[in-house]
C-alpha cells in the first residue's frame, strides 16, 4: 500500500511545482507590463496638460449652453404658467359639510387638476382631494375628499398643472398662483 501512497503524494507535489513556475511566470510578465506601461502613462499625462485649455474652453461653452437652456426652460414654463392663470376660471359656493365637493364650473385650457385645500389663517394647509379636469368648460365637477368637509371651515379650490405622470402628485404639479375659488363649509 505504500507504493500507491508515494505515488499520490509525488503527483501532489508535481502540480505545486507546475503551478509555482506557471505563477511566477505570470507575475513577471505582469510587472514588465506595469513598467513597460510607464512612460505611456507620462506622455498621456503630458498630452492632457496640453490639451486641459481645450477642456476648460469646452467645459465653458457647455456650463454657458446649459445656463442658457435652463433660462429658456424658465421662461417657457413662466409662460405656460401665466396663460393658464388668464385663461382658467374656478366657482365654487358655499355647501354642505361632506366627504365631497362640487364644483359649479371650470374654464380651463389645458389638462388640470382641481384640489381642495384647507384654509387656516389665511393660508393653504392639507389637501383634502382632487379631480382631473381637462381642456374646455365643466359644470358641477364633483371632487371626492380623503378627509371630509367640517361646518364652518374654510375651504379654498386652487388649480394644478398637470405635469409627470397620470396622477395627482402636490410635489410634481404645478401650482398655478393666483387661481382658485374660497367656500366655506355650511
Amino acid at each position: 500500500m505504500e507504493p500507491t501512497t508515494n505515488s499520490a503524494s509525488g503527483k501532489i507535489i508535481t502540480a505545486l511545482i507546475i503551478g509555482l513556475l506557471v505563477g511566477f511566470a505570470m507575475g513577471v510578465f505582469w510587472q514588465s507590463r506595469r513598467t513597460d506601461a510607464t512612460p505611456l502613462k507620462d506622455s498621456l499625462m503630458a498630452s492632457a496638460k496640453d490639451s486641459a485649455d481645450i477642456a476648460e474652453t469646452s467645459s465653458n461653452i457647455v456650463e454657458k449652453e446649459t445656463a442658457v437652456s435652463i433660462l429658456d426652460m424658465l421662461k417657457k414654463t413662466s409662460e405656460i404658467s401665466s396663460a393658464s392663470v388668464t385663461s382658467t376660471g374656478v366657482t365654487v359656493k358655499d355647501q354642505e359639510a361632506g366627504a365631497k365637493v362640487v364644483i359649479e364650473s371650470v374654464s380651463a385650457s389645458e389638462t388640470l387638476w382641481l384640489a381642495v385645500r384647507e384654509e387656516k389663517d389665511g393660508k393653504l394647509g392639507n389637501i383634502l382631494g382632487a379631480s382631473k379636469v381637462f381642456a374646455g368648460k365643466g359644470e358641477n365637477v364633483s371632487v371626492e375628499l380623503l378627509r371630509p368637509t367640517v361646518i364652518g371651515g374654510t375651504y379654498r379650490v386652487v388649480v394644478y398643472r398637470d405635469v409627470g405622470t397620470s396622477d395627482f402628485n402636490y410635489k410634481e404639479d404645478v401650482l398655478v398662483e393666483g387661481v382658485g375659488s374660497e367656500f366655506k363649509a355650511n
